[in-house]
Order: C-alpha cells, then structure tokens, then sequence
C-alpha cells in the first residue's frame, strides 16, 4: 500500500513539474529584457525573444530554453570583455538568434547537453566556448568572421553537424577533447579549417574544406577517423605532427597543393583509391599520371617527398595495392594482371617496385613519384596477355604443320 502512495505521489510530482514549465515573452508584449525574463523563469521555462537588439550580458544558471524570431533577433553584449551567453547549467537549449560583436559569444562551462541551433553568430574573437561541457549538440548554425569559430575545451561526445563555417583564423578547435562528431559541416576561407590538440577517438567525417590554407592540424592526437571529407583550393589539407593512429580514407581531394606531411607520426593509415600507404616523416601530393601508351594507370600519382629526421635519420614510405581478385579479374579485360605492379615514374620508362598484384607492396627511402598501374594487352576478357602469346604461338605452330602436312600430301599424290 505505502509502495503504492509513494508512486502515485512520484507521479503527482511529475506532472505538476511538467505543468508548471511556462514561456517568459521578451519584446513589445513582455518583459524588457531578457536578463529580466531569465531572472523570473524556472527550469524547464522558456524564454521566447522578439525581434530587436539587445545589449546585454546574460549568466544562464537555469535549465531554460531560448528561441528567437531569427536574424531579427539580436544580442549583443553590454561588456565586451565579458561572454554575452555564459551558461552554467545543464539542458540550455538556444535557438532562432544572433549573437554578434563579442569577445565570446556562447561560454559554456561543465554543462552538460547544451543545444544550439538554426542560430547565426558573427564577428566575435571566439564563437562557441565549450570546456567541460558534455553531449552538447550544434547544428545548422552560421558561423561569419569570428575570430574562431567553435572551440571545445575538455568536452566529449559533441556532435557538430550542418553547420556553415565562414572566414576567420580558425574553423574548429579542440583540446583534451574526445569522443566528438564533426560531420557534414562547411568551412571554408579561414586559416584552419580544424585543429586537434591532445584530442583522440573522434569522427571527422563528410565536411567539405574550401579555400583554406589548412584543411586539418593535428599534433599529439591519435585514434581519429578523418573520412569522407571534400577539400577544394585548400593548399594542404592534413598536417599530422606527432599525431599517431589516426584512420584518413575516402577523402575527396582536389590536387591542388599537399594531401598530407606525416611528421614524427607512427601507424597513421591513408585509405586512397585502390591504395594504402603509411610510413614516417614524409609529405605526399596526388597529381593524374603521365603514362606512357602500353600502360593504364590504376591510381592516381603520389608524390612522395622524405625528409628523414636529423637525429634519427628515419623516413620512409610503405603503400600497398587494395585490389581485390574480383577487381582484378574486371580489370583483366584492359590490363594484363601479371603486370600490376607499383611503378616508379621517372625520366626515362616506368619502373617496377612492387612484385603481382597479389604481393604488390613496397618500402622504400626513397622520395619520387610512383603509381599503381598495369600494362595494356588483353585480347579476350579475363585472359592475360601471357596466356594470349602462347595461344597464338601454338595457333601458329599448327598452322604451320598444317600447311607442311597439305604440301606434303599434294606431293605424294604427284607421285
């Protein structure tokens, strides 16, 4: 019976804390402003902004709810030096305004699931200031000229998505940051499209990396995935250094300027079309291949630059073919698979390096420029040239003991 009570009074509890969530109006038909709403709301309230600007700033230690009416809801800061939105509190949700022309926009600080959306932040030093603050969700926000635009600061498990990252030093930073998602977002004309300090364990997957002069700086950060990423007129698009174990595969990348320089980094793997390739201090560009007409290029061309470090002198390449037999066996009606090999473009012919396709990998010292390719020849598909030559050597053959065998019957009928 008393279990029985205790439920229907949890339950009581419950709905009349769900029923007393209320929304605080700030505008024409409300409160002044919206230090003023938030200093009468509760948790769980919500705080709807009309359109206009307001100069202020706002310490956020409730659990609330802002929504504005979009780019015609404005918040500026009333100090300049202080952040114009500092939240202390878990579950803050802040949506449908701007916030312009601060020293930081939005400081969030051991908060945990923090939503910012639909909001448009601009020319600011820092845009988003996450430090402790946990299963935080940004998307489809606007970010312009700020001076960074999102920085995360000892904060894991937030998903950065959608989101338009324009001008400025930097797109995304983090430091001591785990576990994050930065998926599908646009960053473009800044400096650094990401930077990762001391930051492993998390997805950078589907952004796409305009006209930046880096696409990506990591150094002392391992474990990452970095897939699936469009870099365009971006002049270098990894910079890895002292970064290990990081997974970099399906990027799209648009030759102009260094894919990769992999420095003091150990096990890092690049997943490129129908080729792997790791190693330790070098940097790597891919440009389409210049062949000569017998052979067919099957990847593109890297361009592998060593530079051994001074004290240990070490440096090296090691790539690999990808290939599968299926693969093979499709490529078999343009390339002879017995001749797909790694080769090494030089000033004269290609030369080989690698063994078949089926142990076609290779270690080198060396810097150059070298391709997956095959040579041209098959006549009849899925047969190798080889096998042709001798199939037409036996044709011949018997062509010949045909032709000496019919002459030799018309002589003997002579006779």
């Amino acid at each position: 019976m008393r279990v029985a009570i205790f439920i229907i009074i949890g339950v009581l509890m419950a709905t009349v804390s769900v029923s007393s969530a209320a929304t605080m109006t700030v505008g024409k038909e409300g409160h002044a402003t919206i230090q003023e709403a938030l200093n009468a709301s509760r948790d769980g309230d919500t705080i709807q902004i009309d359109r206009g600007v307001y100069a202020e700033n706002l310490f956020v230690g409730k659990s609330v709810s802002f929504v504005g009416a979009g780019k015609g809801t404005i918040i500026q800061p009333f100090m300049w030096t202080q952040p114009t939105l500092f939240i202390m509190a878990s579950n803050v949700s802040i949506e449908g305004i701007r916030v312009v022309n601060g020293s930081i926009a939005i400081k969030s600080i051991w908060a945990e699931n923090l939503s910012i959306k639909n909001t448009s932040i601009e020319g600011n030093s820092y845009g988003i200031w996450l430090t402790g603050s946990d299963n935080s969700i940004v998307k489809g926000n606007i970010f312009k000229e700020n001076r960074m635009h999102v920085f995360l600061e000892d904060a894991k498990l937030t998903t950065i998505h959608q989101n338009q990252l324009k001008g400025g030093t930097t797109g995304l930073s983090m430091i001591l940051s785990r576990f994050n998602s930065v998926t599908d977002n646009l960053i473009e004309n800044c400096e650094a499209g990401l930077e990762l300090r001391n930051s492993g364990d998390n997805l950078i997957q589907g952004n796409e990396f305009t006209n930046c002069r880096i696409g990506i700086f990591s150094t002392i950060s391992s474990s990452n995935s970095i897939s699936r990423n469009r870099v365009n007129t971006t002049q270098l698009f990894l910079d890895l250094s002292t970064a290990s174990q990081n997974v970099i595969s399906e990027n799209e990348f648009d030759g102009a300027g260094v894919f990769a320089k992999n420095f003091d980094s150990l096990e890092n793997d690049f997943i490129l079309p129908r080729v792997n390739l790791a190693g330790l201090n070098f940097e790597f560009s891919l440009i389409k291949p210049s062949l000569p007409e017998n052979y067919v290029a099957l990847s593109d061309a890297i361009n592998v630059t060593i530079t051994p470090d001074i004290l240990t002198e070490a440096g090296s390449i090691y790539m690999e073919s990808s290939l599968t037999e299926d693969e093979v066996k499709e490529l078999a009606s343009t390339v002879d698979p017995s001749t797909i090999a790694f080769y090494r473009l030089d000033s004269g012919a290609p030369v080989r390096v690698s063994e078949s396709f089926v142990n076609a990998h290779f270690t080198s010292n060396q810097s150059g420029l070298y391709v997956l390719a095959g040579l041209k020849g098959v006549l009849m598909p899925g047969m190798p040239l080889s096998i042709w030559l001798v199939v037409v050597i036996i044709a011949l053959v018997m062509v010949v003991v045909v032709a000496v065998l019919l002459i030799m019957r018309q002589r003997l009928g002579k006779v």
